[in-house]
């Protein structure tokens, strides 16, 4: 129901009717060295306090988790892992994505109106995110399985 009290069917759309973001050779060999790396950084500008005004940050990847940093003064914006991490991409042609985080703040990121980066970025975090649950089942089914959570490497090496 609306806030006019009509009521009607829910419509759901979705970005790119429906269909998986399409890769081209060239951008799944990025996403291929970014797998391999330890560390994949991208420069994003992050919407602050849902004002229209836009942050300079770099979202700094690795298989364990992300890190948001500001460009202007090196403040943890935000640093999870990916255990509760949702990522939306807005309906249309948009640079924007959103990271939905464990403590279910939306955070609305711009990839500087590159459709392409907004992909790769989001088909990087997504396929490490798949890496992550993968390497939680098998603590969870084997607890003596040895760990490598690296997430505070994320925060040393790049101050």
């Amino acid at each position: 129901m609306d806030d006019r009290g009509n009521q009607g069917e829910l419509v759901r759309l979705f970005a790119n009717d429906q269909n998986r973001i399409a890769c081209d050779p060239e951008m799944q060999r990025e996403i291929e060295r970014n797998m391999n790396a330890e560390l994949v950084t991208f420069n994003v500008l992050l919407l602050m306090d849902s004002s229209d005004v836009w942050e300079p940050t770099t979202l700094l990847l690795n298989r364990d988790g992300y890190l948001v940093k500001s460009n202007h003064s090196d403040v943890v914006r935000i640093e999870e892992e990916y255990l509760d991490l949702h990522i939306k991409v807005p309906y249309g042609l948009s640079a924007q994505f959103v990271l939905t985080c464990s403590d279910e703040t939306s955070h609305p990121f711009n990839t500087n109106n590159d459709v392409r980066m907004r992909d790769t970025l989001v088909l990087t975090m997504r396929k490490f995110k798949a890496g992550y649950m993968g390497s939680a089942r098998m603590l969870r089914d084997n607890p003596r399985a040895p760990t490598n959570r690296s997430l505070p490497s994320l925060r040393k090496g790049n101050r």
